[in-house]
């Protein structure tokens, strides 16, 4: 795949901490067959770890690149690589003699309507394919890659400062990254639009932390004007219990929402506080009920747990068990294990983190089953409760192969779930072509001047 690179005289790799031993890999390989090009890292990991990003990077770019980023590029057009005092704010890079030039942060854009659209060539997007090949990420290339799927964010920033999330370390690079930041209604449908000139998609995907904290003038323009102009079945991605209320998730379904996601986390008030997570269980009990609603009308609510948390105990899972019996139903468990990410608050406590870390494995005890199975079928009050009883009993371990066939069970569910309710994030392609032929399901035009260019 090296000799698709050989073109261009910057590589740019964007990563989180999961990626990190990949982009090394990646890096290295450029660097035998290219010692001369230069590397530049950004995007979370570099942002918290620029030091142990340089010793592999030959830059790295801390915060927000929409500026330094092209500012930087900019100095490599008149053809000389800049030296460190030409370096724009947040591009950082390691010297010759191996010492750090560090930079300080970013600058951040504070007015998002300003940012061009991403970029939709599809002779300059590419793809690493099944093959390990580098491939043009055009149109078949898209659906294969993203699920039928266009994602997007109509905000930055979180009001929330949680203890396992990067937004807290985020905040202490720039204070800015505080701020919740919105495009408006108009720009996001006209981002919309550019995107489909180019993919075929059937969903469209909001990925923001939290989709309701733009204003109660732009939230009615959206809910308004989407199903007209768009028209395509979207997810929202960031509910925060403690924000949402019943005429946001009444219009957004009308609007054409298909699935919510909420963060519940636990229902342990001890772990609640660990994780500096300020909702109550009648919040999120609230929250369901809202959801619950429009049973059959959307993917059961989506609510991502976190479990084996640091000094969690089975008393705590067990509230969080009873929580989960007393929201209603339906609703479909996101289940993880709790890791320490760089940067985060409960990095001081916690040292088990290592790139690679799959946090969707859960230690297979008794109470983490029951709460899995939670999702899949309804227990009956009284033998949950009995079991829920049996405190040393919860903590014991069980096969192995128990919790994975849960796990997998509550994958099926899910994707059965998501066709019924044409929520195509996350179904291999050839599925939903199946769906879609047996169901005589259109693709639906966008409302612009070009929509001919949709059907190719």
């Amino acid at each position: 795949m090296i000799p698709f690179m050989e073109q261009y005289d910057v590589i740019g790799i964007s990563l989180f901490s999961d990626g990190f031993n990949e982009s090394i890999a990646l890096t290295q390989a450029l660097k035998r067959s290219y010692p001369d090009k230069k590397v530049i890292w950004g995007s979370i990991h570099p942002t918290l770890r620029p030091h142990e990003c340089l010793q592999y990077a030959d830059f790295v770019c801390v915060g927000e690149g929409y500026y330094s980023l092209v500012g930087f590029l900019k100095q490599l057009s008149k053809d000389r690589m800049p030296d460190d005092n030409g370096l724009p704010s947040g591009i950082w890079t390691r010297r010759p003699d191996g010492t750090i030039r560090e930079n300080g942060s970013s600058d951040m854009c504070m007015d998002m309507d300003t940012l061009p659209f991403p970029v939709y060539n599809q002779t300059g997007n590419f793809v690493r394919a099944n093959n390990n090949k580098i491939i043009h990420l055009d149109r078949e290339g898209y659906k294969k890659y993203h699920d039928y799927v266009y994602y997007t964010m109509m905000s930055q920033g979180c009001p929330n400062h949680c203890s396992y999330c990067c937004n807290y370390a985020l905040k202490k690079i720039n204070k800015v990254y505080g701020h919740i930041r919105n495009h408006s209604v108009d720009y996001i449908i006209r981002e919309i639009k550019d995107a489909a000139e180019h993919y075929t998609f059937y969903n469209v995907h909001f990925m923001d932390d939290c989709f309701l904290l733009t204003d109660a003038d732009a939230f009615e323009e959206f809910v308004e004007r989407y199903p007209k102009e768009i028209g395509l079945p979207f997810i929202v991605m960031g509910f925060i219990p403690s924000f949402t209320r019943q005429n946001h998730v009444d219009k957004l379904v009308a609007a054409g929402m298909v699935r919510g996601r909420i963060g519940v986390q636990t229902g342990s008030r001890k772990m609640l506080d660990f994780y500096n997570r300020k909702q109550t269980n009648e919040e999120v009990i609230h929250v369901s009920e809202m959801f619950a609603r429009h049973k059959g009308r959307i993917v059961p609510m989506c609510v991502d747990l976190i479990l084996d948390g640091y000094q969690e105990t089975a008393e705590d899972t067990i509230q969080t068990a009873r929580l989960i019996s007393q929201m209603k139903r339906p609703f479909i468990l996101t289940l993880m294990s709790l890791k320490s990410y760089p940067g985060t608050r409960i990095e001081q406590y916690m040292n088990n983190y290592t790139p690679g870390d799959s946090y969707v494995i859960v230690n297979p005890t008794v109470i983490n089953n029951i709460i899995g199975l939670m999702c899949l079928i309804k227990i009956p009050s009284g033998l949950l409760s009995f079991l829920l009883d049996k405190k040393q009993l919860m903590s014991c371990k069980m096969p192995k192969i128990t919790t994975k066939l849960i796990y997998y069970g509550i994958l099926l569910k899910r994707t059965l779930c998501y066709l019924d309710q044409r929520d195509y994030n996350y179904i291999p392609t050839w599925t939903v072509d199946i769906v879609r032929t047996l169901r005589r399901e259109r693709r639906k035009p966008l409302l612009n001047n070009n929509q001919k260019t949709h059907e190719r």
